[in-house]
């Protein structure tokens, strides 16, 4: 005879809904069951009992809840980056993860004073494909620890601050390499969490960046022991999955002005530190060192911050690269 498990596991596609915003609680759940099964002969303090402890303790079950609220939705395969996904053959510019990247960037450009520097993976040795995604970051956010308030011109690296960091061996500023990523699921958390890990071993400290919203709180649980073990900072922009294709390219949103990407892109972000890191006091030279010569991009991260300390200015990157062109 089957379980009251194996029974409701046959069920739950069919009473469940997928939209974690279409959650319906316990007894409207308890409800939907009894209709489909009308000899269903458990009770109902039975049957929540076995749903409470197959979402609480089963992160591989279909039916999952929504963090710290109430209500249960059916818990989709998460396909990107499985077997099961087809190609996106849109062009780069249009495609989710680059969106998001254009939309990080910006993002915390501009509310957290960061100075990003793109990774462009393709530049690098020539290896077995999918090698430098466990080698490379998705992108390196700069924290200056010695500008001043920002200028007509720019950020000013205050030159006293600089000589006195100098003096005591501390460094003026920290690099947080980023991996970033369109959504999570059980399925591929260990995988995307240890890339992260892998790719950030020569820097500062490490973030893992989810552009949705992570609503299982299983998973979130896990994220957060993972994070505290590895000491790994993990965001969430908490924007709906769908939407971002609804989103302008990644150049358009790149190229948008301050109050443009308020009005079209910041409304759909709701940032959210899911867990903090304390990071490392050091840099590892001997990684960067063979990271310069595999990859090109880590040559131009390097001379940016090298001219950035000798002219006394935190320079966007973009802006660098354009006084690079005039002056050599």
């Amino acid at each position: 005879m089957a379980t009251i498990k194996d029974q409701l596991l046959k069920i739950f596609s069919e009473v469940l809904p997928e939209n974690p915003k279409d959650a319906i609680k316990a007894n409207e759940l308890i409800r939907r069951i009894r209709e489909k099964i009308p000899t269903f002969e458990y009770a109902d303090d039975t049957i929540r009992a076995t749903i409470s402890t197959m979402v609480n303790n089963d992160p591989t079950s279909p039916i999952t809840k929504r963090p710290y609220e109430q209500g249960y939705y059916l818990r989709t395969e998460d396909v990107i980056g499985s077997e099961k996904t087809k190609p996106d053959d849109r062009p780069r510019d249009e495609q989710k993860e680059e969106k998001f990247r254009s939309i990080f960037s910006k993002y915390e450009s501009v509310y957290y004073n960061r100075f990003i520097k793109m990774i462009e993976h393709t530049r690098g040795a020539k290896v077995e494909l999918g090698f430098n995604k466990w080698k490379y970051p998705d992108l390196v956010m700069v924290d200056w620890g010695v500008v001043e308030d920002i200028q007509e011109e720019g950020f000013k690296i205050d030159p006293v601050m600089l000589e006195i960091r100098r003096s005591l061996g501390e460094q003026p500023f920290r690099l947080i390499s980023t991996e970033l990523k369109v959504r999570l699921s059980f399925e591929k958390l260990r995988e995307y969490f240890f890339q992260c890990v892998s790719n950030s071993l020569w820097a500062h400290s490490a973030c893992l960046a989810i552009a949705s919203e992570i609503e299982d709180d299983k998973l979130e649980a896990e994220i957060v022991r993972l994070s505290n073990s590895y000491n790994v900072m993990v965001i969430t922009y908490g924007m709906q999955y769908d939407e971002i294709d609804k989103m302008p390219d990644a150049e358009t949103i790149k190229e948008m002005k301050s109050e443009e990407f308020e009005n079209i892109i910041t409304k759909n972000i709701h940032r959210r530190v899911v867990s903090s890191s304390t990071g490392r006091d050091q840099l590892d030279w001997d990684q960067i060192k063979d990271l310069r010569i595999q990859n090109k991009e880590f040559g131009n991260l390097f001379e940016w911050l090298s001219r950035c300390l000798s002219d006394k200015k935190a320079y966007d990157y973009d802006d660098y690269e354009k006084l690079k062109k005039i002056t050599g």
